[in-house]
């Protein structure tokens, strides 16, 4: 699964690594969430309970990183 909109996430992502105003355990969250979306763009023809489950993980993720 090839995706532009999947890349400039994964980006978007990373590049919230890079400030310095996140925590550690933050970041953690985020690198889990960008590793969820990279395992699912390598995959060639990701049926449909693949994305949602990949979703589901990236949002729990991000929202254990940022609701504290």
């Amino acid at each position: 699964m090839k995706h532009k909109e999947m890349k400039v996430c994964i980006v978007q992502l990373q590049t919230m690594l890079t400030r310095n105003d996140i925590e550690l355990e933050q970041k953690a969250y985020v690198e889990s969430a960008i590793r969820a979306l990279k395992a699912l763009d390598r995959k060639k023809h990701p049926q449909p309970f693949e994305v949602a489950r990949c979703v589901k993980k990236g949002v729990e993720e991000l929202l254990r990183a940022f609701l504290k």
